[in-house]
């Protein structure tokens, strides 16, 4: 069972920081609902949400659904709270100091076989938002190329640890087939790369974004394409899921509503209009962040409309199964760690 840590009490602190931009918020969702007939006259429900990190980018679909109105237009009002990392964000939501939140499947899924009572009720990005990076002139174009090599890591434990871990195990490969170096999440890890110290880096796609915008050539895929799995999830209490999924049903309804929007809108002035209630990573370079929200959107979209927000039972399987395969699991089956009980009434 997970419990709460020092660090986590002491970030309770941090987000009462929050309670002037919360302010704004409500202001903005109030005066965003006064042009919405179904939500004129009705008094907003007030629940918290939590990210995985910060204000960044990638967390737009739901940034937008209150910065635009989408949440008020469902009878909510969002504060949404700054994460530490996915494995705080469930402790937060296990804490009720948010009814849901968005992390990495596989920390939720841990925590789950842990016996946390959370449960992945939603699918934001269908693709991983970790990618493997190298250089032209010596590239690592999948996981068979990495024997032998140094890889840079995050950390120890990260995500881009764990699914290293899943690549070579369903590679047929030991894990100790590729030499690992915990070098962060930074561009930083280029220049490593350069001085031949490491062979790849397994980043969040916001770090290539970055790379890119910046001219550097590099070699670029998506950990997906070796191991399928879903990307970021949305997890709330089971208890929540039975009690109050009306509530999660009305969120996810706006998410989409946001996606849409965020597909078709401009994005200078998505980026802009989000600013105003957050200070969004690295949101003074507009044009940047721009590119690093469509960058992201590709993860979250799908040309069938239908299914935005859903979960898919192919990735989530794949995903299960190399989790058990490098050990990262003992037991367990899909079933016991998402649920389509919400999704489907989308």
């Amino acid at each position: 069972m997970l419990i709460l840590t020092r660090e986590s009490i002491r970030e309770e602190d941090a987000m009462k920081s929050i309670g002037r931009r919360r302010f704004v918020n409500g202001c903005a969702a109030l005066s965003a609902a006064a042009f919405m007939p179904a939500s004129f006259g009705q008094q907003l429900r007030k629940i918290n949400f939590i990210t995985p990190f910060g204000y960044l980018i990638g967390y737009a679909p739901t940034l937008n659904a209150q910065a635009g109105g989408h949440f008020a237009k469902e009878g909510l009002d969002v504060t949404v709270l700054p994460g530490k990392g996915s494995a705080v964000a469930v402790q937060q939501v296990i804490a009720g100091r948010a009814l849901y939140g968005r992390g990495d499947p596989l920390a939720a899924t841990k925590a789950i076989a842990e016996g946390a009572p959370i449960i992945s009720f939603a699918t934001v990005e269908h693709r991983s938002p970790i990618v493997v990076y190298s250089s032209p002139a010596k590239p690592i174009r999948n996981v068979k190329d990495m024997v032998g090599k140094t890889i840079g890591i995050a950390a120890k434990g990260s995500a881009s640890d764990n699914i290293l871990d899943m690549m070579l195990a369903m590679a047929g490969l030991p894990l100790d087939a590729a030499h690992r170096e915990a070098v962060g999440n930074s561009p930083g890890g280029w220049g490593l790369i350069q001085q031949g110290r490491i062979d790849a880096h397994i980043v969040s796609i916001g770090t290539t974004t970055t790379l890119r915008e910046s001219g550097e050539k590099i070699v670029m895929w998506n950990t997906s394409d070796a191991v399928a799995m879903p990307g970021q999830a949305y997890f709330a209490l089971r208890e929540t899921v039975k009690k109050d999924a009306d509530v999660l049903l009305k969120a996810l309804r706006a998410e989409r509503a946001s996606i849409l929007e965020l597909k078709k809108a401009d994005g200078r002035a998505m980026v802009e209009r989000m600013s105003r209630l957050w200070e969004i990573e690295g949101a003074r370079q507009v044009d940047f962040t721009v590119v690093a929200m469509r960058d992201e959107e590709h993860l979250w979209w799908h040309d069938d409309t239908r299914k935005l927000l859903k979960n898919d039972p192919a990735s989530w399987r794949s995903m299960i199964g190399a989790m058990l395969k490098a050990g990262l699991l003992k037991s367990g089956s899909p079933d016991q760690f998402y649920t389509d009980e919400i999704i489907a009434k989308l």
